[in-house]
């Protein structure tokens, strides 16, 4: 269970109506972070940044293993 649905279900005096409510700004916001995400991953994509970031982890990977 995700810190913010643990907070939107702390046991308060609101009605069940209110309730959903706060479930529902909850799974919205999670909608939101995700759409968020892939919109950026996306606008990196088209940068160029994937190249980059492969780069980075090849060198990484092969320093690890005592190659690089």
């Amino acid at each position: 269970m995700s810190c913010l649905h643990r907070l939107y279900r702390q046991k308060t005096d609101v009605s069940r109506k209110e309730q959903g409510r706060r479930g529902a700004a909850c799974r919205w916001l999670g909608k939101c972070a995700a759409a968020a995400g892939l919109l950026m991953m996306v606008y990196g994509a088209y940068r160029g940044e994937v190249k980059v970031v492969m780069e980075k982890a090849v060198n990484i990977c092969l320093e690890c293993i005592g190659i690089g």
